[in-house]
């Protein structure tokens, strides 16, 4: 899903809107060849001998690996108090490993494979979470007792120069799901 790129918006920004199949790409720079080479498959298809289909989920969590583990370094680093420098409004959006791998096996079970052959396709939650819910839930479990303090956040958009913790806690995007469930059924 990070092939959409950050959304200029926030939670609470009437402007703020689900990036669905049809939002243009636009991948930060470090994703840009996978972002496009993937499309590349659509190139080959029924000729070569398969379907293809190309499934964009969001970061997910469960099990043995997290999207979240970053958030835990900064959870143990911060015992007195969590310094957070983005916007608490920061659209995070992330979903549990077995609800990506229940749409995955949606699609591949879907009985019309016209339907699902040279689509592309988002899988995540409904809901989202923003940076201020998993900064909160991080001070409760952690029992951080100074709470968060929110500093500026960093100006312009992300680039070659941010520091890798920008892409985990200021990429600020929403991603539909409507696609998949009215297709599939499938739910989160």
């Amino acid at each position: 899903c990070k092939d959409y790129g950050p959304s200029p918006y926030v939670a609470g920004d009437l402007r703020l809107e689900a990036h669905t199949e049809e939002s243009p790409l636009n991948p930060p720079w470090f994703l840009k060849n996978r972002c496009e080479y993937a499309l590349k498959i659509f190139e080959h298809g029924e000729k070569d001998g398969y379907d293809a289909t190309v499934l964009r989920p969001t970061n997910v969590y469960g099990y043995g690996s997290s999207f979240f583990a970053g958030f835990f370094v900064m959870a143990e680093e911060g015992k007195e108090q969590l310094e957070v420098n983005e916007r608490k409004e920061t659209v995070l959006h992330a979903m549990h490993i077995d609800d990506c791998a229940d749409g995955y096996v949606a699609l591949a079970e879907h009985g019309k494979r016209s339907e699902v052959a040279g689509e592309c396709f988002n899988i995540s939650t409904t809901k989202y979470e923003t940076l201020g819910d998993i900064a909160g839930a991080l001070v409760k479990e952690y029992g951080i007792g100074g709470g968060v303090k929110w500093g500026p956040a960093p100006e312009g958009p992300l680039g070659k120069d941010a520091p890798l913790e920008r892409y985990l806690v200021g990429f600020s995007q929403w991603v539909g799901n409507e696609k998949l469930k009215e297709l599939t059924g499938w739910k989160d």
